[in-house]
């Protein structure tokens, strides 16, 4: 079966939940810096013929989430060897500068596994926040000329406008913004990142600590998303904390006012400082071809990332960009035998650019 064919199979929204058999997976320990990270490696059961090294996300499981293990397996059962990092300050939900260097770290170590396989220089796959980590693999002088190939997944480009839509569902800012559909479940990992730059009258831990909690109660319970569901969820935690953390808490989850003002105080005090995760600069460095795919309801990174990546990649670097209403976020959605008829030329071009992306061709 080729890798196309196999892709197609497990990867169109006719595959359900199943999971491919006869695929290895182990876990390795990479040193980064004085510390180690971990990253499990998927192996298929005949010999590989390309390799893929993925890009995490921000989550609280990392490659340990049932829909994450799936995709690696579905790109092992492919015929590709595949690497996933534990990323560790994906892992604690924060974005900080560590995690360049854990993902340089595995991705150089996979890369020397490729090259003593005689295997391509790896592709890599990056899903939502892991844009950022996949082009500065593509851009930094230390892995760069290993990287065979991008795929982007819901990636972004602007992290500002992004992580505002993340709180208020709209593109743009005034009278002129659009207002689409959100994931109300993500709010508190915005201020959990943006806390240390925000007013608050008691211990931060705390307060970090509570929106970690609220996170990992409702994350991947989609049916948490409705109106109020999340709500009970929000007020139980709210009513263990000092009184003078309860209110700053439920703002952090959307669920008092003063909110989004609350926000840009704190990303206006932030300057600077959070500018590291931006791809900025790293976009004209990028040589590898790179498709670009993205769910066109996306509601966490919104598709209009898409179109500002497509457009800030130095010329001749798109080999694709995909808009597809058959994924969601992080996985396939549930569609109808209509809506699959009218995607099929994005679902086949984006399959067909993860079969070649391993070899160096898009």
């Amino acid at each position: 079966m080729t890798p196309l064919v196999s892709l197609t199979r497990w990867l169109g929204p006719w595959a359900g939940d199943r999971v491919p058999r006869d695929v290895a997976r182990h876990r390795l320990r990479v040193p980064s810096g004085d510390d180690v990270v971990e990253a499990y490696v998927y192996e298929p059961k005949q010999k590989p013929v390309g390799a893929y090294f993925i890009a995490p996300g921000l989550h609280f499981l990392g490659p340990d989430d049932t829909r994450f293990d799936r995709f690696n397996r579905v790109l092992a059962a492919s015929g590709f060897l595949v690497m996933a990092p534990f990323v560790r300050s994906f892992l604690s939900l924060s974005l900080h500068e560590s995690a360049y260097d854990d993902a340089r770290a595995a991705f150089s170590l996979f890369a020397k596994r490729a090259r003593d396989l005689a295997l391509p220089s790896p592709a890599v796959f990056s899903i939502s926040f892991g844009s950022s980590l996949a082009f500065d693999l593509a851009s930094h002088p230390a892995t760069r000329d290993d990287v065979g190939a991008l795929v982007v997944f819901g990636g972004f480009c602007d992290f500002i406008p992004t992580v505002r839509f993340a709180v208020t569902g709209e593109l743009g800012r005034g009278e002129g913004a659009r207002r689409l559909k959100r994931d109300p479940l993500n709010a508190p990992v915005v201020y959990l990142n943006v806390l240390p730059f925000l007013e608050v009258d008691g211990d931060k831990r705390a307060l970090a600590a509570a929106w970690t909690t609220m996170v990992r109660r409702t994350w991947n319970r989609p049916e948490l998303k409705e109106p109020g569901a999340r709500d009970p969820f929000a007020h139980a935690l709210a009513a263990d904390l000092p009184a003078s953390l309860r209110e700053p808490f439920l703002r952090g989850c959307g669920l008092a006012a003063g909110d989004v003002e609350w926000l840009e105080s704190g990303l206006e005090r932030a300057g600077e400082a959070l500018s590291f995760i931006d791809p900025g600069s790293r976009l004209a460095e990028v040589k590898a071809r790179t498709t670009i795919v993205h769910g066109r309801d996306d509601d966490v990174i919104p598709f209009v990332e898409a179109d500002k990546l497509a457009e800030r990649l130095p010329r001749g670097v798109v080999a694709g960009k995909y808009l597809t209403g058959l994924y969601g976020h992080t996985a396939a959605e549930s569609v109808s035998i209509s809506a699959v008829a009218s995607e099929i030329g994005a679902l086949s071009g984006m399959l067909r650019a993860m079969a070649r992306a391993p070899f160096g061709r898009m």
